[in-house]
């Protein structure tokens, strides 16, 4: 009878084990589903958080009705003076101005040592805009091609690739049979080169950066009203303006560049918009624009090359040939 009682005590105690660990089962999935946020609107939020900011202000009143909390100081202010000092401000109205201009200077300083405080350093700043603009393309990529016919000077060049890689774009800018070109919409070729020591000390490219341009008379000249006595010289200028070399050969620039939506978005209004180009129309033209499954580029290439066979062949290394077949069937290409 004793080895029964025991095995009944035991049986008991396993069974009241098991009911223990379905209760926690239970209540552990409740409080995961407890867990789960609450998905509210604008007005729904701003309607929360005028009754916390309701409740949060009754509560302090009530404790200082019960003189558990001692009142706050009057916020005094030059148009409020008479009416919270009352007689006192009648009796000596130079000290109870003094007395809210104290209050005033007391605020402000608190305020600018909040914001002192609070502010980012540079690196902190920066920092802040590069995660600001990392973007999630691991289920799809965003990819832009562009076509330029003329760079105008290393310095947009350099603007094409910094902001390419500041914007986490991979891609190419390859350079189809061009030619080297001094200065840029910017200014001279020394201006260049100081901009671009500049933008090698700092380390980063202002993204907000205005292009204030002058225009360059010398590499926007009316074919009809220009003073070149050399009907060569014309001829050349002619070939650069169409994107073709002195021997009527394919010559332009361009650029591939895949990421996520807002970088592009970003990088299209840079080469349509804020480079200038020196005022040449359709310098740079948008051929196409889509999305694709995966990034074909790890980075961002700056190639050049001399002939058409060396571009393909470089694009089917990264599998994008049609690219190209894009571009020369584009009506901006096809009618040079």
């Amino acid at each position: 009878t004793g080895g029964g009682g025991g095995g009944a005590s035991a049986s008991q105690s396993s069974i009241d084990t098991a009911n223990a660990d379905d209760t926690s089962t239970t209540t552990t999935g409740v409080v995961a589903s407890a867990a789960i946020p609450w998905m509210l609107t604008k007005k729904e939020r701003k309607k929360m958080k005028r009754m916390k900011k309701k409740e949060e202000h009754q509560r302090r009143t009530d404790e200082i009705r019960l003189g558990l909390r001692d009142a706050p100081e009057p916020r005094l202010k030059l148009s409020n003076l008479y009416r919270v000092l009352g007689a006192a401000a009648t009796r000596d109205p130079t000290a109870a101005e003094t007395i809210a201009r104290n209050q005033m200077w007391i605020r402000q300083m608190k305020h600018e040592l909040h914001n002192a405080t609070n502010q980012l350093t540079p690196a902190q700043r920066r920092d802040k805009k590069r995660r600001k603009l990392v973007e999630d393309t691991s289920k799809e990529v965003h990819v832009c091609v562009f076509v330029i016919y003329r760079l105008f000077g290393t310095l947009n060049k350099t603007k094409i690739y910094l902001n390419a890689t500041q914007f986490n774009l991979t891609g190419a800018l390859i350079m189809l049979n061009t030619m080297e070109e001094n200065g840029s919409g910017d200014g001279d070729a020394n201006g260049d080169a100081k901009k671009l020591k500049m933008m090698k000390e700092e380390g980063v490219v202002d993204m907000d950066m205005q292009d204030d341009e002058d225009e360059d008379e010398d590499d926007d000249v009316d074919l009809e009203h220009s003073d070149y006595g050399d009907t060569d010289s014309k001829k050349d200028l002619k070939f650069k303006k169409m994107g073709l070399d002195t021997d009527g050969n394919l010559s332009l620039n361009m650029v591939v560049v895949e990421g996520g939506p807002k970088g592009i978005g970003k990088y299209q209004r840079l080469l349509q918009h804020r480079i200038k180009w020196n005022n040449v129309q359709n310098n740079c033209c948008k051929i196409w624009q889509g999305t694709v499954a995966k990034r074909t580029f790890q980075k961002f290439h700056q190639i050049k090359m001399n002939t058409e066979i060396e571009l393909k062949k470089f694009l089917k290394i990264h599998n994008v040939s049609s690219y190209w077949d894009m571009v020369k069937n584009s009506p901006s290409v096809t009618c040079i």
